[in-house]
């Protein structure tokens, strides 16, 4: 038995889709759900007919709800009734490479663990004034 025919009859056994046909799918996505969307989406597995695809933000989940019957649809024409029968969307952001805190992808210094934290000026309280208010 030839190795690919082997790896997809354990898959199978597991509960995996063929490896081949996760293989076509991948091949296949730009053009299954547009180029758009191919960059926040992609496909994360395909057991038992479902396809996890992963995005990286809710309104892309939320488009790609809105065109799950249409993705399935597209699947089963490329693959063939039964491989793909449903969509499952789940959010996931991408990962962020260890020490990138900031917004902006960029990273910041870390503060040195034996300096003390600045203290804070004064502030002009009624307790420091005397009740008048600010001075």
């Amino acid at each position: 038995m030839p190795l690919g025919e082997a790896i997809a009859a354990v898959g199978e056994e597991l509960g995996f889709g063929d490896p081949r046909v996760v293989s076509r799918l991948l091949d296949a996505w730009p053009d299954l759900v547009g180029a758009a969307i191919a960059e926040h989406a992609r496909i994360r597995s395909l057991r038992r007919g479902v396809l996890t695809i992963a995005v990286d933000a809710a309104p892309w989940a939320t488009q790609l709800r809105y065109l799950e019957s249409e993705i399935v649809a597209r699947a089963a024409a490329l693959l063939g009734d039964g491989d793909v029968r449903e969509a499952r969307i789940v959010v996931e952001p991408p990962v962020r490479e260890r020490g990138d805190d900031r917004a902006d992808g960029g990273s910041a210094t870390a503060p040195d663990p034996g300096r003390k934290p600045p203290r804070n000026p004064p502030r002009n309280t009624r307790r420091e004034t005397g009740g008048r208010g600010r001075a």
